[in-house]
């Protein structure tokens, strides 16, 4: 790269620096943080998505995850935002740098709801079946851990025709999810502990295979009783619902 090119690059980057930020409000945080404009070098990143796996997204994951610590003017502390966060991020990247109209409806109660949003980060504890397990909504970076060792060494595409291989992803997407907002499992018998964010995914998979259906649905109960408690980040309208995936960026 020649002198002339890497001096441009720079004045660019420092333009866009200066020009082309917006105030992101961070519900976790509860204040707003600074964000830079998405690139098209961003935008070739989703567009790369576009091939993801629909049921799972991992490529999506990766990519926005990359994004958020680029454009993060205080990067320190995206890996402790929460998967929450990460939504609410996407949703106001989208609005401010992209349209303002999600399938034709205004987005903006959905962004007035984002700057009232204040999570319950605290972590909860249930008993069943001899098993005491504490769970709390993840942060993006314990969500991006799990879908790496999940998809190291696996073909992450998908045949749209085979049966067995969508009922499988559906069945990992199931584990996958209890696995994310798991935080420890212990015996109450005799307090033997686990701590599943200081294990591997296949030997945390291991132990919720063994899990009882009431335990599962312990977790699944506090998964969806969190996402009907934030419904409205996604609800644009009764009818319209923002899903989280690389089309939100097209």
């Amino acid at each position: 790269m020649s002198k002339d090119t890497n001096d441009f690059i720079q004045q660019l980057k420092k333009y866009n620096e200066e020009n082309y930020t917006k105030d992101l409000y961070i519900p976790s945080l509860e204040r707003t943080v600074k964000f830079y404009t998405l690139t098209a070098k961003h935008q070739k990143d989703i567009i790369h998505a576009t091939l993801d796996n629909p049921i799972l997204n991992l490529i999506f994951h990766e990519k926005v995850y990359n994004i958020i610590k680029e454009l993060c003017s205080e990067s320190q502390f995206v890996d402790s935002f929460t998967v929450l966060d990460k939504d609410a991020i996407l949703i106001q990247l989208r609005y401010y740098y992209v349209s303002k109209k999600y399938e034709g409806v205004d987005m903006a109660p959905v962004i007035s709801f984002i700057k009232k949003m204040k999570l319950d980060l605290s972590a909860k504890i249930e008993e069943d079946d001899g098993i005491r397990i504490q769970f709390q909504i993840p942060s993006i970076l314990q969500e991006r851990n799990i879908l790496k060792q999940y998809s190291k060494g696996k073909n992450i595409s998908i045949s749209t025709s085979d049966q067995d291989e969508i009922r499988k992803l559906v069945s990992d997407a199931y584990i996958l999810e209890i696995i994310k907002y798991v935080n420890k499992v212990q015996l109450i018998s005799n307090e033997a502990v686990v701590d599943f964010t200081k294990h591997k995914y296949d030997d945390n998979v291991k132990i919720v295979d063994l899990f009882g259906k009431h335990v599962c649905d312990k977790v699944h109960n506090f998964i969806n009783t969190t996402k009907t408690k934030y419904k409205k980040l996604y609800q644009v309208d009764d009818d319209v619902e923002i899903v989280i995936n690389s089309s939100l960026f097209g």
